[in-house]
């Protein structure tokens, strides 16, 4: 069986388990046709459950959530504040964030 049937058989695997949970799909940008509204991704590279972060014009999976607190730490305007309280200022603003539970595929063509 070829790694996409694997990764297919894996999504309807986590649709039965997680029927409730939203379906998001990430696209390889490199194979996109920009000269159309649409393109076709005929293979699924991988699938899993995980909580994505919406933030900065950009997408950051659960596996990412070091880079999402780096860049929030960039964007925040820190003087002399202490390790602990930094962490909680970071902390509090990903809990505002805009975020999902779901079942991420991600494919290209």
């Amino acid at each position: 069986m070829s790694k996409s049937e694997d990764n297919k058989k894996k999504l309807f695997e986590l649709i039965k388990e997680n029927p409730n949970l939203p379906i998001m799909i990430m696209a390889d940008n490199d194979t996109m046709c920009e000269e159309y509204g649409y393109s076709l991704m005929q293979i699924i590279e991988s699938v899993e459950k995980t909580k994505i972060y919406l933030y900065s014009d950009r997408v950051y999976t659960e596996d990412e959530k070091d880079e999402l607190e780096e860049e929030i730490l960039d964007c925040m305007d820190i003087e002399n504040e202490n390790e602990e309280t930094i962490n909680k200022l970071i902390k509090d603003e990903i809990d505002k964030l805009e975020n999902y539970e779901c079942i991420l595929i991600y494919c290209s063509n």
